[in-house]
């Protein structure tokens, strides 16, 4: 009983010194709370067929109480290669402690110095950063003294499409063809398989050695020709990054873009 008093008598003398200590702290704690920038970020990574393994989700996150504008987000490789991942066409306004799930515009392949690259998402060093305008920071660690990443070399990003179907160098032919009045996309591949928006028998041509023709006889075979009110075949040409046509049935203009 007798420290009870006592600690009782210390703290009526002394109360509004540990009330101002305390509000001194809180003090302290809320104007950290907005110095400086804390971006935190996770992301998710996908891959399909006709499209290499890329970032196909970020959940950003502000971490301070106040509101940040992200201009772009980029990513770097291995401490060495850079590349965008995201860069809205106006700048992403996040309020205090707000999360914002984004899905970035998807693309064939990436582009390294003229050559293929194919980073290592899921299991490689990877860093990213966030532009803020006037700051970049890396996000979920702590805010980086060095805001130029020029000293890195940079990779591209190549989307190859056709009219807006993704697809990359996996694709030998594309056949474009209408039926019940609906135009569709069948993408035959060089295993041989045919995918896309094509969910018809057959879905293989036999082997991986099938030529255009061998494409018109199938037709024929499973009376796809009379079945489709028009249709043309498009031959892949990886080096010219272009088509040729391969045979076609018309009967009305097929317009591609």
């Amino acid at each position: 009983m007798e420290f009870i008093d006592v600690l009782w008598t210390w703290l009526n003398v002394n109360w509004r010194a540990i009330v101002a200590t305390i509000g001194l702290i809180l003090s302290i704690y809320f104007a950290y709370q907005k110095i400086g920038n804390k971006i935190t970020l996770t992301y998710q990574v996908s891959g399909g067929k006709y499209a290499d393994e890329q970032i196909n989700k970020l959940v950003i996150s502000n971490r301070k109480d106040k509101t940040v504008s992200v201009w772009s987000v980029e990513a770097v490789l291995e401490n060495d290669i850079k590349y965008e991942v995201f860069k809205p066409d106006v700048p992403l306004i996040l309020k205090s402690w707000e999360s914002v799930s984004i899905a970035p515009k998807p693309y064939s392949y990436l582009s390294l110095d003229g050559d293929r690259f194919v980073p290592r998402f899921l299991f490689g060093k990877i860093d990213f950063y966030a532009n803020l305008g006037n700051n970049l920071i890396k996000c979920v660690e702590e805010n980086i003294t060095n805001n130029d990443t020029n000293s890195y070399r940079k990779a591209t990003k190549s989307t190859i499409s056709l009219d807006g179907h993704l697809y990359n160098e996996s694709v030998r032919f594309i056949l474009i063809y209408f039926f019940d009045g609906i135009k569709k996309f069948a993408f035959f591949e060089d295993n041989g398989f045919i995918g896309h928006e094509w969910g018809k028998t057959p879905n293989y041509m036999g082997s991986n050695d099938y030529t255009a023709e061998n494409i018109k006889e199938m037709l024929e075979k499973f009376g796809y020709a009379k079945q489709f009110s028009n249709y043309v075949c498009l031959e892949n040409c990886i080096e010219l990054r272009d088509f040729k046509v391969a045979f076609r049935k018309c009967t009305q203009d097929i317009q591609t873009d």
